[in-house]
């Protein structure tokens, strides 16, 4: 089997792209349903035409953070508040803010991986 060409993939990440509005933070994995969200406001955001099979996120989305939390995670929402979860990325080291700060995030990609 061939897989996906990279003209279904990006269709695909233009429509996820139409549903995922806002970004989050959460301090330990945030499992398949958006747990351990940090108490700050999630952030708009904006993307990129897919191209490649990757969706590239638009400018900078910047989080006050407590002093004493850590980032572990980015989740993706189709709202600021409640909406539906669609998933996160962890990042490779968490980021803990001893005396509170901005975590930014300023390129989000979202890519299809096809095992073809």
């Amino acid at each position: 089997m061939a897989g996906l060409n990279e003209t279904a993939k990006n269709a695909a990440l233009d429509h996820l792209g139409t549903l995922i509005t806002h970004i989050s933070v959460h301090d330990d994995d945030p499992g398949p349903s958006g747990d351990n969200e940090l108490n700050v406001p999630r952030e708009p955001v904006s993307w990129n035409t897919a191209s490649g099979g990757n969706l590239d996120s638009i400018g900078t989305q910047d989080f006050t953070i407590e002093g004493g939390d850590t980032v572990h995670s980015v989740g993706l929402w189709s709202a600021g508040t409640n909406g539906t979860f669609y998933g996160s990325k962890a990042l490779p080291v968490p980021e803990t803010f001893a005396n509170g700060g901005t975590f930014s995030v300023t390129d989000f990609d979202i890519n299809i991986d096809d095992p073809s």
